[in-house]
């Protein structure tokens, strides 16, 4: 199964074999509008906290990292100097000495070999672990469910395994050939060692995109009862920056100014239907709520398709 992330947005291929069933699918995934114009100043982030025993060769799964990065050039099948790009890291900043694109190799719960291409990605050779970025996941449509990694289509693509210090992609890096000639001449430049976050006050902002848009106490008070969330007891963190996801989850409070008489018992009904994502274990992908007028009794349903709503309404 190879899932090859493209720039632009072609049909599906099917392609499938006797033995291994491979499926080849070609979609946009996982990637950033790329432009072939060096930005003046490519800044990206990405804060980790590592254990001592952590694999160089292992990739890990963060959400607070807004970038892939990988320490291995062989694993690049292209590469380009990244001469103004900036990653922010918990230790100070890094110069990384490419960008281009990843060929990896992950493996699903079923067992099934599913190739993936990073593109860009930022070369950096003494970087203590190779990361794929979740927020590019999600950017992108994907999502994770327990520890399988979904792509926009709903198809598993990934599984995650649970490491000392985060979470791992299962993977197996395969020798992949390298074509640009530009990757063998390119020279690793010198990188700054204190790269990974040790005893840095959390970010609170971050966190609180991970926990599920909590507010800044309940961070607070998370981190007192959990490992890896260093939080210094003297430090008063400032409120939360401008989220969007919390501005349009607000409830809109409005009191027409005049008011209505309430409908009789199921005289009037309300109804809403919306998109669930991800999807149910059987396969629902719509789902619509119904609420009574008068005592505002409400009943919830999901379906596989849009048009059984109307089939359910006359269910009630």
């Amino acid at each position: 199964m190879e899932h090859d992330l493209q720039r632009d947005n072609t049909k599906n291929l099917h392609i499938k074999e006797s033995n291994h069933m491979t499926v080849e699918r070609s979609f946009l995934i996982l990637e950033d509008s790329v432009s072939d114009e060096l930005p003046m100043n490519n800044t990206e982030t990405c804060r980790v906290s590592l254990d001592n025993n952590s694999s160089p060769t292992a990739w890990l799964f963060d959400t607070g990292s807004s970038v892939h990065i990988c320490n291995d050039q062989s694993l690049f099948t292209e590469l380009q100097p990244a001469t103004r790009t900036i990653l922010v890291t918990g230790g100070g900043k890094v110069y990384p000495s490419g960008r281009g694109t990843v060929k990896i190799c992950f493996i699903n719960k079923w067992g099934d070999q599913v190739t993936i291409n990073l593109k860009d990605t930022l070369f950096i050779p003494e970087f203590p672990v190779n990361v794929m970025s979740g927020l590019r996941l999600y950017k992108n449509g994907g999502w994770i469910d327990g520890n399988d990694m979904y792509d926009p289509t709903g198809d598993v693509f990934g599984l995650l395994r649970i490491g000392r210090d985060g979470l791992y992609v299962n993977t197996e890096v395969g020798k992949t050939a390298v074509p640009n000639q530009a990757v063998s001449e390119l020279q690793p430049e010198p990188c700054n060692h204190h790269i990974v976050s040790s005893k840095q006050c959390l970010d609170v902002d971050l966190w609180h995109r991970r926990l599920g848009h909590v507010n800044v106490h309940q961070v607070s008070q998370t981190a007192k009862m959990t490992r890896g969330m260093f939080c210094d007891s003297h430090h008063n963190h400032e409120p939360l920056n401008y989220c969007l996801a919390c501005d349009i989850a607000k409830a809109l409070r409005w009191t027409p100014r005049n008011k209505r008489k309430r409908a009789s018992r199921a005289g009037l009904i309300h109804v809403d239907t919306f998109k669930v994502n991800p999807p149910g274990i059987r396969g629902e992908r719509w789902g619509m709520i119904a609420a009574d007028d008068r005592h505002r009794m409400r009943w919830a349903y999901t379906f596989t398709r849009k048009g059984m709503a109307s089939e359910l309404l006359g269910q009630l």
